[in-house]
C-alpha cells in the first residue's frame, strides 16, 4: 500500500492523497497522487484484476503540470523490447522501453534522476 512507501521515500515523499481506492475480493483499484518535496508529483493509477492482472499509469509531472515522465503498460506499443511495459518522456512521442513497472520503481528512478 502507500503508506508503505513512506519509511523508504521519507527523503521524497511530502504527501500523498488518496482519490479513490477499492478492494474487493481479492482485486483493487487505486487513484492517488503522491506530492514531493521538490514540488513535483506523482498521479497514480493502479488496478490489479482478479486473474492477476494488473494495469497501472505514473506520471511524473512539475509544478506546472508538465510532463516529466509517464510509465504504463497500456497495450499499443508492441515493437518495444519491454511490450506493453513503456515510459514517456516529456513532449516526445516515441516511448522508450522500461523495466520500471511499479510506484517503488519509479520513486527510486526519482531519487537518482530528480529535476
Amino acid at each position: 500500500m502507500l503508506v508503505d512507501l513512506l519509511p523508504e521515500f521519507a527523503d521524497l515523499i511530502r504527501d500523498i492523497d488518496v482519490r479513490y481506492f477499492r478492494d474487493e475480493f481479492g482485486a483493487f483499484e487505486l487513484v492517488a497522487t503522491i506530492y514531493l518535496h521538490d514540488e513535483t508529483l506523482i498521479h497514480v493509477k493502479d488496478y490489479l484484476f482478479r486473474n492477476g492482472d494488473c494495469k497501472y499509469a505514473y506520471q511524473w509531472q512539475d509544478r506546472n503540470d508538465t510532463l516529466i515522465a509517464r510509465r504504463d503498460n497500456a497495450e499499443h506499443w508492441k515493437k518495444l523490447t519491454s511490450y506493453p511495459h513503456h515510459v514517456h518522456f516529456g513532449n516526445i512521442e516515441e516511448p522508450e522501453s522500461t523495466t520500471i513497472q511499479d510506484i517503488h520503481g519509479v520513486l527510486r528512478y526519482i531519487r537518482y534522476n530528480p529535476q
